[in-house]
């Protein structure tokens, strides 16, 4: 059998890499602008998370809607991401890798996720929060897509 599967758009052939670092600390929301320069959403950006000099043993990443008021994604872990290592969550092939090991276990949509995608780059900016448990000033965050285009 042969499956194919229909795009409504089509995709930029460079990768757009957002990255930042996350200074709140331990308890503190870091709230980041991720720019999708193309005039259509994506559903599939690679989303990295680097603990620190300090293990990270919760972390919440929030997509919020254009007024900042409403969660639309919410993408919560629970295990522990040891000092320096990755976790990394491929929101297009819905695959959960902490420091290259399956951590779908430790993760889940959280209770105020409203979209169906894991999670949604509308076009323009989008406002992301990331909460974490411990970890440190130093941690980073990672998000990877290619901009698509209706």
């Amino acid at each position: 059998m042969l499956f194919k599967m229909v795009s409504p758009s089509w995709f930029d052939d460079t990768i757009t890499n957002y990255q930042s670092i996350l200074t709140a600390g331990s308890g503190n929301i870091n709230t980041k602008t991720v720019a999708n320069s193309g005039n259509y959403y994506v559903v599939n950006p690679i989303i990295t998370l680097t603990a620190g000099s300090t293990n990270i043993t919760e972390a919440i990443i929030q997509k919020m809607s254009s007024t900042g008021a409403t969660i639309l994604n919410e993408l919560y872990f629970t295990g522990t991401l040891l000092a320096g290592n990755a976790l990394v969550i491929d929101c297009g092939a819905l695959t959960v890798l902490n420091n290259g090991v399956d951590a779908s276990a430790d993760f889940d949509t959280g209770t105020s996720h409203k979209e169906a995608p894991w999670f949604t780059l509308w076009p323009s900016n989008n406002t992301v929060r990331v909460t974490l448990t411990g970890g440190s000033t130093d941690s980073v965050l990672d998000v990877d897509f290619y901009p698509a285009h209706a």
